[in-house]
Protein backbone atom coordinates (compact mmCIF):
# COMPACT_ATOMS: atom_id res chain seq x y z
CA UNK A 1 0.00 0.00 0.00
CA UNK A 2 1.26 3.43 -0.95
CA UNK A 3 1.73 6.05 1.70
CA UNK A 4 1.68 9.70 0.83
CA UNK A 5 3.12 12.25 3.22
CA UNK A 6 1.08 15.39 3.45
CA UNK A 7 3.57 18.23 3.31
CA UNK A 8 3.10 21.88 2.69
CA UNK A 9 3.83 22.77 -0.91
CA UNK A 10 4.78 26.27 -1.81
CA UNK A 11 3.41 28.03 -4.85
CA UNK A 12 5.31 26.50 -7.75
CA UNK A 13 6.76 28.70 -10.45
CA UNK A 14 6.17 27.43 -14.00
CA UNK A 15 9.44 27.45 -15.94
CA UNK A 16 8.12 25.81 -19.14
CA UNK A 17 4.88 24.26 -20.30
CA UNK A 18 3.51 22.44 -23.34
CA UNK A 19 0.68 19.99 -24.01
CA UNK A 20 2.66 17.03 -22.58
CA UNK A 21 4.34 18.38 -19.45
CA UNK A 22 5.15 21.37 -17.26
CA UNK A 23 8.54 22.11 -15.72
CA UNK A 24 8.15 23.69 -12.29
CA UNK A 25 10.33 25.16 -9.60
CA UNK A 26 9.06 24.72 -6.08
CA UNK A 27 10.34 24.87 -2.54
CA UNK A 28 11.31 21.43 -1.14
CA UNK A 29 9.25 21.10 2.06
CA UNK A 30 11.46 18.33 3.47
CA UNK A 31 15.00 19.39 2.66
CA UNK A 32 14.51 23.09 1.99
CA UNK A 33 15.80 24.93 -1.05
CA UNK A 34 14.52 25.09 -4.60
CA UNK A 35 13.38 21.94 -6.33
CA UNK A 36 12.79 21.59 -10.06
CA UNK A 37 10.60 18.82 -11.44
CA UNK A 38 8.50 17.80 -14.43
CA UNK A 39 4.75 17.35 -14.06
CA UNK A 40 3.20 15.26 -16.84
CA UNK A 41 -0.31 16.07 -18.07
CA UNK A 42 -1.40 12.43 -18.26
CA UNK A 43 -0.19 8.93 -17.32
CA UNK A 44 1.23 6.36 -19.69
CA UNK A 45 1.00 2.66 -20.47
CA UNK A 46 3.62 -0.08 -20.92
CA UNK A 47 2.76 -3.36 -22.62
CA UNK A 48 4.49 -6.73 -22.18
CA UNK A 49 3.46 -8.70 -25.28
CA UNK A 50 3.85 -12.50 -25.41
CA UNK A 51 3.03 -14.76 -28.35
CA UNK A 52 1.84 -18.36 -28.00
CA UNK A 53 5.49 -19.54 -27.96
CA UNK A 54 6.30 -17.28 -25.00
CA UNK A 55 8.40 -14.90 -27.07
CA UNK A 56 8.41 -11.21 -26.20
CA UNK A 57 7.49 -8.53 -28.76
CA UNK A 58 9.74 -5.46 -28.56
CA UNK A 59 10.00 -2.26 -30.58
CA UNK A 60 13.24 -0.59 -31.67
CA UNK A 61 13.29 3.20 -31.38
CA UNK A 62 15.85 5.95 -31.72
CA UNK A 63 16.30 7.87 -28.44
CA UNK A 64 17.92 11.21 -29.13
CA UNK A 65 18.95 12.09 -25.54
CA UNK A 66 21.19 9.00 -25.41
CA UNK A 67 22.09 9.12 -29.12
CA UNK A 68 21.19 5.53 -30.07
CA UNK A 69 18.52 2.97 -30.82
CA UNK A 70 17.10 0.84 -28.01
CA UNK A 71 14.76 -2.15 -27.84
CA UNK A 72 11.76 -1.48 -25.59
CA UNK A 73 8.33 -2.79 -24.69
CA UNK A 74 5.57 -0.98 -26.60
CA UNK A 75 4.52 2.08 -24.63
CA UNK A 76 2.87 5.44 -24.91
CA UNK A 77 0.75 8.15 -23.43
CA UNK A 78 -2.88 8.14 -22.38
CA UNK A 79 -5.19 10.61 -24.11
CA UNK A 80 -7.32 12.89 -21.90
CA UNK A 81 -10.20 10.88 -20.34
CA UNK A 82 -8.98 7.66 -22.04
CA UNK A 83 -9.12 4.42 -20.04
CA UNK A 84 -5.69 2.84 -19.38
CA UNK A 85 -6.67 -0.45 -21.04
CA UNK A 86 -8.00 1.33 -24.14
CA UNK A 87 -4.76 3.35 -24.31
CA UNK A 88 -2.68 0.15 -24.03
CA UNK A 89 -4.68 -1.48 -26.84
CA UNK A 90 -4.30 1.61 -29.02
CA UNK A 91 -0.55 1.96 -28.39
CA UNK A 92 0.10 -1.73 -29.09
CA UNK A 93 -1.70 -1.48 -32.42
CA UNK A 94 -0.13 1.86 -33.40
CA UNK A 95 3.42 0.75 -32.60
CA UNK A 96 3.32 -2.86 -33.81
CA UNK A 97 0.17 -3.47 -35.87
CA UNK A 98 -0.74 -6.27 -33.43
CA UNK A 99 -3.87 -6.74 -31.32
CA UNK A 100 -4.44 -9.03 -28.35
CA UNK A 101 -7.43 -11.03 -27.16
CA UNK A 102 -6.38 -11.21 -23.49
CA UNK A 103 -5.18 -8.40 -21.28
CA UNK A 104 -4.09 -8.33 -17.66
CA UNK A 105 -2.98 -5.30 -15.71
CA UNK A 106 0.23 -6.17 -13.87
CA UNK A 107 0.61 -2.98 -11.83
CA UNK A 108 1.93 0.56 -12.10
CA UNK A 109 5.40 2.08 -12.29
CA UNK A 110 6.67 5.58 -11.60
CA UNK A 111 9.63 6.75 -13.67
CA UNK A 112 12.20 9.00 -12.00
CA UNK A 113 10.06 9.92 -8.95
CA UNK A 114 12.79 12.30 -7.81
CA UNK A 115 12.24 14.40 -10.94
CA UNK A 116 8.75 13.66 -12.33
CA UNK A 117 5.24 12.59 -11.40
CA UNK A 118 5.02 10.25 -14.42
CA UNK A 119 3.14 7.04 -13.65
CA UNK A 120 2.29 4.26 -16.10
CA UNK A 121 -0.01 1.26 -16.02
CA UNK A 122 1.72 -1.98 -17.07
CA UNK A 123 -0.26 -4.58 -19.02
CA UNK A 124 0.37 -8.11 -20.23
CA UNK A 125 -1.09 -8.78 -23.70
CA UNK A 126 -1.50 -12.37 -24.97
CA UNK A 127 -3.60 -14.29 -27.52
CA UNK A 128 -2.25 -12.07 -30.29
CA UNK A 129 -4.53 -11.17 -33.19
CA UNK A 130 -3.94 -10.25 -36.81
CA UNK A 131 -5.14 -6.69 -37.32
CA UNK A 132 -6.03 -4.66 -40.41
CA UNK A 133 -3.12 -2.69 -41.86
CA UNK A 134 -2.24 0.55 -40.11
CA UNK A 135 -2.60 3.81 -41.99
CA UNK A 136 -0.08 6.62 -41.78
CA UNK A 137 0.63 7.32 -38.14
CA UNK A 138 3.16 9.37 -36.23
CA UNK A 139 3.71 6.24 -34.10
CA UNK A 140 4.91 4.33 -37.18
CA UNK A 141 7.73 6.82 -37.73
CA UNK A 142 8.84 6.59 -34.08
CA UNK A 143 9.28 2.80 -34.22
CA UNK A 144 11.92 1.57 -36.67
CA UNK A 145 10.93 -2.11 -36.28
CA UNK A 146 9.19 -4.61 -34.04
CA UNK A 147 10.42 -8.14 -33.44
CA UNK A 148 9.83 -11.21 -31.24
CA UNK A 149 12.62 -12.38 -28.89
CA UNK A 150 12.97 -15.64 -26.97
CA UNK A 151 14.30 -15.77 -23.39
CA UNK A 152 17.96 -16.20 -24.39
CA UNK A 153 17.78 -13.34 -26.89
CA UNK A 154 16.07 -11.14 -24.29
CA UNK A 155 18.82 -11.84 -21.75
CA UNK A 156 21.43 -10.94 -24.39
CA UNK A 157 19.63 -7.66 -25.17
CA UNK A 158 19.58 -6.71 -21.49
CA UNK A 159 23.20 -7.69 -20.80
CA UNK A 160 24.44 -5.88 -23.93
CA UNK A 161 22.57 -2.70 -22.96
CA UNK A 162 20.41 -2.76 -26.10
CA UNK A 163 17.35 -3.05 -23.82
CA UNK A 164 18.20 -0.55 -21.10
CA UNK A 165 15.24 1.70 -20.35
CA UNK A 166 13.67 1.64 -16.92
CA UNK A 167 10.10 1.34 -18.20
CA UNK A 168 10.83 -1.90 -20.06
CA UNK A 169 12.90 -3.44 -17.28
CA UNK A 170 10.25 -2.55 -14.67
CA UNK A 171 7.47 -3.93 -16.89
CA UNK A 172 9.35 -7.20 -17.38
CA UNK A 173 9.97 -7.44 -13.64
CA UNK A 174 6.25 -6.95 -12.95
CA UNK A 175 5.50 -9.71 -15.45
CA UNK A 176 7.91 -12.03 -13.61
CA UNK A 177 6.11 -11.27 -10.35
CA UNK A 178 2.60 -11.48 -11.86
CA UNK A 179 1.81 -14.67 -9.98
CA UNK A 180 1.32 -12.52 -6.87
CA UNK A 181 -1.85 -10.75 -5.77
CA UNK A 182 -0.76 -7.49 -7.34
CA UNK A 183 -2.38 -8.15 -10.73
CA UNK A 184 -5.94 -8.01 -11.97
CA UNK A 185 -7.22 -9.65 -15.12
CA UNK A 186 -8.99 -7.59 -17.75
CA UNK A 187 -10.78 -9.35 -20.61
CA UNK A 188 -10.81 -7.33 -23.79
CA UNK A 189 -13.11 -7.82 -26.77
CA UNK A 190 -11.75 -10.37 -29.29
CA UNK A 191 -11.62 -7.77 -32.07
CA UNK A 192 -8.60 -6.03 -30.51
CA UNK A 193 -8.28 -2.27 -30.36
CA UNK A 194 -11.33 -0.34 -29.24
CA UNK A 195 -11.86 2.95 -31.01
Amino acid sequence: MRSKISLRRWRAEVLHTNSFFTVKKDRDAVRGGDYRYVEFASPGVRIVVRDDQGRLLLVRQYRHPIGRYTWEVPAGGVEPSEDLLVAAQRELYEETGVGAGRWRQLGNVVSLPNATNFEAGVFLATDLLAMPPRGDSAEMTEVSESKFFDADQLRDLILSGDLCDDKSLAALHLETMSGTAMHQRVDAPRHGVNR
